[in-house]
């Protein structure tokens, strides 16, 4: 039978490796929150990094939606005020004298809308006009040359092999495209 001292000795040792599996148990617990905050920065900062890259309102909005309590949070709002005012100053100050469209189809007869969604997908953006003996379908409504310009390009490179800009003064009436316009 171990005499007391050494029941002792035993109790104290056990005693001393508890402390040391507790403090080995604390400190890696630490080494793990330390990881765990190391890697929620990161996605913070990749997430930011994201909505600056794509600089729109929404993409600010999602970096505050899935980081609220993000480091960049403020900045991000800044942002998003930033651009809502750039927006309403680009709301009120476009003014244009001129309208650009791009006609897609001219037929002396009207055209099914089979026939129109093959050229264009959403027929009901195509607007009809019957000039000269011609039923004229156009789509957009642009203030200017180089939007127009971008709708034309991409219906050339896919369903309308003949779409082209008109322009109108702000009075309705059809003019013809001029350099000036263009830029």
């Amino acid at each position: 039978m171990p005499s007391s001292s050494l029941k002792s000795a035993i109790s104290k040792s056990n005693s001393k490796k508890k402390s040391a599996y507790d403090k080995q148990k604390e400190a890696l617990d630490l080494v793990l929150a330390q990881g765990r905050k190391k890697e929620e920065k990161e996605r913070d900062d990749r997430a930011w990094q994201n909505a600056q890259d794509i600089n729109t309102i929404a993409s600010y909005q999602d970096y505050i939606d899935n980081f609220p309590s993000g480091k960049y949070v403020n900045k991000a709002r800044q942002m998003i005020r930033q651009l809502k005012a750039e927006e309403e100053k680009n709301r009120t100050s476009v003014v244009s004298d001129y309208i650009f469209m791009v006609q897609i189809a001219a037929s002396k007869n009207t055209l099914g809308k089979y026939t129109l969604a093959a050229k264009y997908n959403n027929t009901n953006e195509i607007k009809r006009v019957y000039i000269d003996y011609y039923y004229k379908y156009r789509v957009g409504n642009f203030t200017n040359y180089n939007d127009a310009a971008a709708l034309r390009d991409r219906l050339l490179r896919s369903t309308v092999h003949d779409a082209f800009i008109v322009v109108f003064d702000k009075n309705g009436n059809q003019i013809e495209v001029t350099d000036g316009m263009k830029n």
